[in-house]
C-alpha cells in the first residue's frame, strides 16, 4: 500500500486507515534474486521510507466490510449491468433471478478495465477514453509460512523487502503477508 493509498483512507476515515496499517508489513527494498542464486539489497530510501505490504484479500474484505456497513450504501453482487440511463438514474441488472431495475443517486462502477459503467456513461456524456493492452501477464501464487522452533508461523524469506527474481522474459515477484 503507497504513500498515496494511506493518505486516501486518512482523508475518509483515519481509524480505518490505522487499522489497515497494523496489518500491512514495511518494505525497506528490494531483494534481488540472481540466476546463480546471490542475493542483493537495495534500500528505497536512506531515510527510512519504505513501501507497505498488505494481504490483498485482507484489504478486500476489509474495504468491503466498512462499506457494508454505511447505511446508504448498497452493495450488488452478481449483478450484471444491461443498461444505465443517466437522465432517468436508473440501472437495469441481470441477476440470478432475472431483471432488476435500481434507482441511483450516486453510481461508482468497479468493473474493470472492460467496463460496462464506463460504456452506458460514454452514451451520456462527453469523454475521451484510451485503453491500452501491455504485454505483461499476472499470476498470483502463494507461499506458506515456515514454522519456527516454538510451532509458530514464521517467514521463509526477509519480510522487510521486496523479492525479485529478474529474468530474461520474465520477473517473479514475493511480497510479504501476515
Amino acid at each position: 500500500m503507497s504513500s498515496r493509498g494511506i493518505a486516501a483512507l486518512a482523508s475518509v476515515d483515519p481509524a480505518l486507515a490505522d487499522r489497515f496499517m497494523d496489518t500491512v508489513i514495511p518494505m525497506r527494498g528490494r531483494m534481488i534474486h540472481d540466476a546463480k542464486g546471490r542475493q542483493s539489497s537495495q534500500l528505497y530510501d536512506t531515510s527510512g521510507q519504505c513501501i507497505n505490504s498488505i494481504d490483498r484479500a485482507l484489504l478486500n474484505e476489509g474495504l468491503l466490510n466498512e462499506v457494508a456497513a454505511c447505511p446508504d450504501v448498497t452493495l450488488r453482487f452478481q449483478h450484471k449491468l444491461s443498461t444505465a440511463d443517466y437522465d432517468r438514474r436508473e440501472l437495469v441488472f441481470q441477476t440470478p433471478s432475472g431483471t432488476e431495475l435500481v434507482a441511483f443517486d450516486f453510481c461508482i462502477g468497479a468493473d474493470g478495465s472492460y467496463s460496462n459503467v464506463r460504456r452506458q456513461m460514454m452514451r451520456f456524456v462527453r469523454m475521451n477514453f484510451e485503453q491500452e493492452y501491455i504485454p505483461h501477464e499476472y499470476v498470483e501464487l502463494r507461499m506458506s509460512a515456515a514454522v519456527d522452533s516454538g510451532g509458530a508461523p514464521a517467514f521463509k524469506m526477509d519480510p522487510n523487502h521486496l523479492h525479485i527474481w529478474p529474468r530474461h522474459s520474465f520477473m517473479l515477484i514475493a511480497l510479504p503477508n501476515k
